[in-house]
């Protein structure tokens, strides 16, 4: 570190560090009290509170950023617990899906495949999307928001076609 000629001597005496110290802290303020000032001035200013989240909406991009965090952690959950699930339940897996296909109504059938498959397809592509930006190709917004929206499409038809099977 270096250190200038006055800083040395200041430092080198440690009386001279204390009555720094000491000096520092009488001017800090707390966070409570930052807050407290904060809000006082805006209201002797009569600014209205910023708006948040109830009236702002957020941007595409935003949407399908959280929109893929979403799906990849779902599906992660899905997956151990499936897993866990398989260390719990001792019966065979071709017992549940003649159950399913004997009591459960088709529609219903595709609706729950098709609603399962959505994360894993746009989760997917998404993915490809995202590495090709990492190339630095399909950067400007106009594209990013015709891929958002062509991802979103082309998610649900291949989750239909998925779902169909």
């Amino acid at each position: 570190m270096i250190i200038n000629p006055a800083s040395r001597i200041l430092f080198r005496n440690s009386k001279n560090l204390t009555l720094l110290r000491s000096r520092a802290n009488g001017y800090a303020r707390s966070a409570t009290e930052e807050s407290k000032l904060f809000w006082e001035k805006n209201d002797k200013l009569k600014r209205p509170m910023s708006p948040h989240l109830t009236i702002y909406r957020l941007p595409l991009p935003a949407n399908l950023s959280i929109m893929h965090r979403g799906t990849g952690a779902a599906m992660t959950a899905v997956v151990l617990g499936f897993g866990f699930g398989s260390f719990l339940w001792s019966g065979k897996f071709d017992q549940v899906v003649e159950f399913l296909r004997d009591n459960v109504h088709p529609h219903v059938m595709l609706t729950a495949k098709v609603i399962l498959a959505f994360p894993l397809c746009y989760h997917a592509m998404n993915g490809v999307r995202h590495l090709i930006w990492d190339t630095g190709r399909a950067l400007d917004l106009r594209t990013i928001h015709k891929t958002g929206y062509a991802i979103v499409a082309l998610a649900f038809l291949l989750s239909l076609a998925i779902g169909t099977m």
